[in-house]
């Protein structure tokens, strides 16, 4: 015997337990908060009190930038020198060669002019022609052949392809630096070089300045780590300054290379070291002047860690009494959710059951198909779907009357439960119309199964009526793997049974049956002629403050053209979704929506329905929304991005960074319809939004059953707990408004207080007339209880969030929007 939806929904719901886990996730969150600031703030407490260094940090830094600044200007002072000795006219009797006396004298001059006053710096210079590579040494005893700055052709070549006024730089062996500069020879025959060789120890005895607190400075080369100088400082002994060069010379490496290994094996000797590098050495690498230093460490106090362990103790014995405080009140809030959850789901089973046959009625038939389709998506199980429709229950009604009609429909249903498998799921989807879903099922059981429960309808039990009915079947993966079509198609095949004979099962025939294709390349050229034909206009329905009356702002909605291909909002669309085009859709109502809202002043609000679909494109574009409300005029802090529920939530990260987005520009978010299905409650507790609209379905309920009452109750103090604003939907009977306003919900629409219209001119509805039942809208017909579709493309924007950022840009008539007052909700 099979079960019903709402019986299969009552037997695999339980309510959720307060998780123990959560309980201990707190304590140790607070322990966490409170024990690893102290134990990190007594780390580092320890470590500045630990490590007492006698020269400051930034005093060791300005003496090895004094240091390494004096070595500089000395070896640039060597290249100005040696530009303007390259640049002197009398170097070109020199680059012809030094045969005489004059020319001797010329090559004195010019090596005493390089030398300067710095002596023996500058050890010789060599002119090299670039012609025949002949060298001519001015001031070495050594020959050409011997002397560094004649025999490096690498240097030559780098100082001829140099441009005029440039130094090029080599490091010889030996502890010397080579530089040479580019020249031509007065008689305009080849080019050559003029070079010096300065030495770099005695560079560094006469260029560096004393830094008394140092162990130890030296020149290094920073590619090979080869030390080129070194020269021991005066330092205290006592300090435990006194090293051998010898034994930091291992460490060069990893200074240089800056080891993290080195460091602390510098550390541990009492030592920290200073690099500054100084010029290049023409092969891609640099000198540099290391500078170390003494760095010795003093222990901490006895006292001071008996008083770090009293307050690590402290903060412990702090956070356990903090917790014990805070958490008590876990068990209520745990209570608490677990009584909204029995009552949100006691009026989500009289949302999703038939009241006559106590089947699941379309929406649970909706949700369950999307389940199945789910399952077959992660695990692979395939399903059948069965849609039956009875062939004379209007003969039946007007001959026998209704009750007659009520009885053989609850006949067809008790049928359907005892004919059907144990999992299948019944539904009653409209007047006269059922279907079923059987998952595991493939189509040949499918068929057995409808035919075993049309043979016990065609022939019932002694006394009871007959009620024979045609029936279609489809089913997945066999047809289709998409659960829009696989309705379609039973659809299709259903259609095909009704005209060829009634009291018939008919499988989906592909061959037979071609309305899903036919049906969405229909659809799409339909979409499409609407948009680029700009067939839709807009409409504004007003949202009511229930306290005071006055219209806080409106929610843009969009009627298509009458006389366009698809005249009927909530077809155009179902028709942009099974076509794919929903997004495109989307972004051209709000265009439409925003360029006629202009006329709302600026004291406030517009809401805007989007589609998660097109919030979840990965090229979302906030910045057009943007640049269409500010061309209009309208300022985003008053417009509110109310997501519609025309289609489920597939990327959530997605979906929260879009969110992230245009919250940060200043818009609000609103859940739509809430307390619809699981799918508005789902995303309240995994998005936080600004403003909650209840589903109509609950508000007109809250007048008949006490269940939807508390939970609409409920949902209100969900919603203001997390800091939102709550707007009744579907407003369309004086006892609605009363619930309502009984359970201070602070806002409404519907159609009691104001149907949608092109004129935003209204600023004030009578709501306490309303309520008493003395006054009835010209709009609003006496016993009215049908709400037009509310399937439309605007904005919703509602009350001021938290926020104080956007409180400033929030329309003055709108501040203080749905807070609560004292005393209420």
């Amino acid at each position: 015997m099979s079960t019903s939806y709402p019986e299969r929904v009552a037997l695999r719901w339980r309510p959720i337990e307060a998780p123990r886990s959560v309980r201990w996730r707190l304590w140790g969150a607070m322990l966490a908060l409170a024990l690893v600031p102290t134990a990190a703030g007594i780390y580092l407490t320890a470590s500045l009190l630990g490590q007492v260094e006698p020269v400051p940090q930034l005093e060791r830094a300005h003496q090895t930038s004094e240091a390494a600044a004096g070595l500089l200007a000395t070896e640039q002072a060597i290249e100005s020198r040696l530009l303007v000795a390259a640049g002197n006219t009398a170097m070109g009797t020199l680059a012809d060669g030094v045969r005489g006396a004059s020319e001797r004298q010329t090559a004195a001059r010019v090596l005493e002019g390089l030398r300067g006053s710095d002596g023996a710096v500058v050890s010789g210079a060599c002119i090299v022609r670039s012609g025949d590579g002949r060298s001519i040494p001015l001031g070495s005893d050594r020959g050409a052949e011997r002397f560094d700055a004649c025999a490096d052709a690498l240097l030559r070549g780098q100082a001829l392809s140099a441009t005029a006024d440039t130094v090029t730089h080599a490091r010889s062996d030996g502890g010397r630096l080579l530089l040479a500069a580019p020249l031509r020879s007065v008689s305009g025959r080849d080019g050559g070089v003029l070079s010096v060789e300065v030495d770099v120890p005695a560079l560094f005895d006469r260029g560096r300045s004393s830094s008394a607190d140092a162990v130890a400075s030296m020149i290094v080369d920073m590619g090979s780590s080869e030390v080129i100088a070194r020269s021991p400082m005066t330092a205290d002994p006592a300090a435990g300054a006194e090293r051998h060069l010898e034994s930091l010379t291992r460490h060069v490496g990893g200074i240089v290379a800056g080891d993290a290994e080195t460091g602390h094996q510098l550390a541990a000797m009492g030592l920290a070291p200073s690099l500054l590098p100084l010029w290049g050495n023409g092969d891609g690498s640099r000198m540099a002047l290391l500078q170390v230093w003494p760095s010795p460490s003093v222990p901490i106090p006895s006292q001071l860690r008996l008083a770090f362990v009293i307050l690590l103790a402290s903060a412990i014995l702090a956070v356990v009494l903090l917790a014990r405080y805070f958490l008590n009140p876990f068990e209520e809030l745990a209570d608490s959710r677990t009584e909204l959850q029995v009552l949100y789901h006691e009026a989500r089973e009289d949302a999703l059951a038939d009241g006559l046959t106590g089947l699941g009625n379309h929406r649970a038939f909706q949700e369950e198909l999307a389940r199945q389709i789910s399952a077959f998506d992660e695990r692979g199980t395939a399903f059948s779907v069965v849609l039956l429709d009875l062939d004379d229950l209007k003969v039946v009604n007007d001959r026998e009357g209704h009750a007659a009609g009520d009885e053989t429909l609850r006949l067809m249903a008790r049928t359907m439960r005892e004919q059907g498998r144990d999992n299948d799921l019944l539904f009653r989807t409209g007047g006269d119309e059922f279907a079923m879903l059987l998952p595991g099922a493939d189509i040949e059981d499918a068929t057995g199964v409808a035919e075993r429960i049309l043979h016990f309808c065609k022939r019932p039990h002694e006394g009871a009526r007959s009620c024979a009915f045609s029936g279609g079947i489809s089913g997945v993966p066999w047809f289709t793997r998409h659960g829009g079509l696989v309705y379609q198609q039973a659809d299709a095949a259903l259609y095909w049974a009704k005209r060829h004979g009634r009291g018939l099962i008919e499988v989906f025939d592909a061959d037979r049956d071609h309305l899903p294709d036919e049906y969405n390349a229909v659809t799409g050229n339909a979409v499409a002629e609407v948009i680029t034909g700009k067939l839709l206009s807009p409409v504004f329905q007003p949202i009511v403050d229930l306290r005071s009356g006055r219209i806080l702002g409106f929610e843009g909605l969009i009627r298509p053209d009458p006389n366009g291909p698809l005249p009927n909002t909530e077809r155009l669309f179902a028709a942009a979704a099974a076509s794919g085009r929903t997004v495109e859709l989307d972004l051209a109502c709000i265009e439409v929506v925003v360029n006629g809202a202009r006329a709302i002043g600026p004291d406030r609000l517009l809401t805007l329905n989007l589609s998660p679909r097109t919030l979840e494109v990965k090229d979302f574009d906030a910045a057009w929304l943007l640049k269409s409300l500010v061309r209009n005029g309208i300022s985003p802090s008053r417009v509110i991005i109310e997501l519609t529920e025309r289609e489920e939530v597939d990327d959530l990260v997605r979906l929260r960074r879009t969110f992230a987005t245009l919250q940060q520009y200043g818009l609000r978010l609103a859940a739509d319809d809430v307390g619809a299905g699981n799918a508005g409650l789902r995303l309240l507790s995994q998005v936080q939004f600004d403003i909650v609209k209840i589903d109509l379905s609950l508000v007109q309920d809250g007048v008949r059953r006490l269940g939807s009452r508390a939970v609409l109750q409920s949902l209100r103090d969900l919603a203001l707990s997390q800091d939102a604003r709550i707007v009744a939907e579907g407003v369309e009977t004086v006892q609605q408004l009363r619930v309502i306003r009984e359970l201070d919900i602070g806002a409404g629409q519907g159609f009691l207080l104001g149907r949608p219209e092109v004129s935003v001119a209204k600023t004030f509805v009578d709501v306490r007339q309303l309520a008493s039942g003395l006054v009835v809208p010209a709009h609003i017909a006496p016993g009215a209880t049908s709400v037009e579709p509310a399937a439309s493309e605007g904005s919703g924007d509602l009350d001021d969030i938290s926020a104080e950022r956007r409180a400033i840009f929030l329309p003055p008539a709108a501040r203080g929007f749905l807070r609560p007052e004292p005393g209420g909700a």
